[in-house]
């Protein structure tokens, strides 16, 4: 296996690679997708009912719905939507559409190949009604001996936002962020892969970052015959298999948010965990409101707010943002679940969108949408609740997930010799010389004052004279030394100095865009064997 892999990881064990190279995964390719078909056939023969609806039913709509919302994404130019078998086992992973480092990248190239063996692509959900953090990318500065952080900006600072509502407010800046990347990275020797892809990601007039992103990351994919099938969450939201999905979980939602809450309990305690919003946080009941794990608000927004729901008898049904309502249904004979599935298509049409929240992302990707979903390390510790929510709410078994990412650092020269140890001996020194100074005294004054301090150590407990004459002699004695203390001091700074720039020059997070095709190229040949011999 090569250096710097583990393969078949277990779970107590996810760990972000420290080697450069590095991968973990938790499954070979062939583990994958026999856990797949298996997972397919587990699924698609169970009895479990969603919204009114058979599991079997709503995963034979999910694929066809699928290929059509794929199909009409495609059409908006972000790359072509390559032919899809529905009748073969879904690998699917997922991530916001943001210029995300090669760890994260790497799960896109695993599903593909992954699924390359089944006859029919992966699928990669665009998660676009998260928030859209910095409107720039992080970048190397400075110089090898005093490297620093700066940042690229491809569009004017604004406020988070959902992704799916981001703008191009500065088409200038979007424009040249190509040729700036280059600029940047030209100090370093390092000619960035994204730089000459992006005139063909921004085209003639790029519609939003969403699709300038993905169009930039797809043509990238392309030039190693990498051809996932992309989808926008945002799009998924809006179709008939979803609004079931979301009916299950409204219909229910006193007992989701019992299930919900005690799933988190069990989570936190297990791990240790004090915070109250860690990794999510609980959810509410206020009055008769009941909040469930999905987001609202209104094209155009910023502002994502909390959906909460509330049962008026056997009568009614309403939904909430806040104290806001958002409008109500009578529940007819038909039952409740088509009350809230013809709600939810009602609030669509007018305007406002209702989306999944982190839990209920996975939990409908998982049960619904794919039969092996790729996560990373942070999405596969709070899906440990969502498998939690699979048994408390589902009643089921939760649909195996695999783990994967990699570690990729830019090559922006040797690193200093100095190791953490280092700084941790320097320091024990420093506070050594306060109050031993007599250790560093030379031959034959240390033995001296060695005889000195004995007897008095003894007494200082009981003897104040005797504490009084350790101190004076400890200061006499540091005075003494105060050319190693000095130097102390200096190496001390010299250690910190090293290992702030080894951090900044191993730093993982930088964008894929900003690292050259040849490291890349390495990285791509690393997880193919890695996924081969797991």
């Amino acid at each position: 296996m090569p250096e710097g892999v583990r393969s078949g990881t277990p779970q107590g064990e996810w760990r972000v690679p420290r080697d450069n190279y590095g991968i973990l995964t938790t499954h070979s390719d062939a583990a994958a997708r026999a856990q797949a078909a298996q997972t397919r056939k587990r699924l698609d023969g169970t009895e479990l009912v969603l919204g009114g609806r058979s599991l079997r039913e709503l995963r034979a709509q999910a694929r066809a719905e699928l290929v059509r919302g794929a199909q009409e994404f495609a059409a908006q130019g972000t790359c072509g939507c390559p032919g899809i078998d529905a009748s073969a086992p879904v690998i699917a992973t997922g991530h916001q559409p943001e210029l995300f480092h090669p760890g994260v990248w790497a799960k896109n190239f695993a599903a593909h190949s992954l699924a390359r063996c089944t006859g029919t692509p992966a699928w990669n959900l665009i998660v676009d009604n998260d928030l859209q953090g910095r409107n720039a990318i992080l970048v190397p500065a400075g110089t090898r001996d005093e490297p620093l952080l700066s940042e690229i900006p491809f569009n004017t600072p604004a406020p988070p936002r959902p992704w799916e509502e981001s703008s191009i407010a500065a088409p200038e800046l979007l424009s040249s962020f190509g040729e700036r990347m280059r600029e940047a990275m030209a100090r370093w020797n390092i000619e960035p892969f994204g730089a000459d892809l992006w005139p063909s990601a921004i085209g003639v007039e790029p519609r939003s970052l969403v699709q300038t992103f993905v169009t930039l990351r797809r043509r990238a994919e392309e030039s190693w015959s990498v051809r996932n099938v992309e989808l926008p969450l945002s799009r998924l939201c809006s179709s008939e298999v979803f609004r079931h999905f979301a009916a299950e979980i409204l219909v229910g939602a006193d007992r989701f948010r019992a299930c919900h809450n005690a799933a988190l309990v069990a989570y936190r305690r297990e791990h240790h965990i004090r915070s109250e919003t860690h990794p999510v946080a609980a959810l509410q009941g206020v009055g008769g409101a009941i909040e469930v794990p999905f987001w609202v608000w209104r094209a155009g927004e910023s502002q994502r707010g909390r959906l909460s729901v509330c049962w008026h008898g056997t009568d009614r049904v309403e939904f909430l943002r806040g104290p806001e309502s958002l409008g109500t249904e009578p529940v007819s004979p038909a039952g409740a679940a088509e009350a809230v599935t013809t709600l939810l298509s009602r609030l669509d049409r007018e305007g406002w969108k209702v989306r999944t929240r982190a839990l209920s992302t996975t939990l409908f990707a998982r049960l619904v949408l794919s039969d092996l979903f790729i996560h990373g390390i942070g999405g596969a510790k709070y899906d440990q609740v969502t498998d939690e929510l699979f048994r408390r709410f589902f009643g089921i078994e939760p649909p195996p997930f695999m783990v994967l990412t990699a570690t990729l650092r830019l090559p922006l020269g040797e690193l200093f010799p100095s190791q953490p140890r280092d700084a941790h001996r320097t320091r024990w020194i420093q506070n050594d010389q306060v109050w031993n100074p007599e250790r560093y005294l030379p031959e034959p004054a240390q033995t001296e004052a060695l005889a000195r301090k004995r007897p008095l150590i003894d007494l200082q407990k009981t003897d104040a004279a005797a504490r009084a004459e350790l101190r004076d002699l400890r200061k006499t004695w540091r005075d003494e030394i105060e050319a190693e203390v000095a130097g102390s001091r200096q190496r001390a700074r010299e250690i910190d100095r090293q290992l702030l720039a080894n951090r900044r020059l191993t730093n993982r997070d930088f964008a894929w865009p900003l690292h050259p095709r040849a490291s890349l190229d390495r990285l791509w040949e690393t997880l193919a064997a890695a996924l081969r011999s797991g």
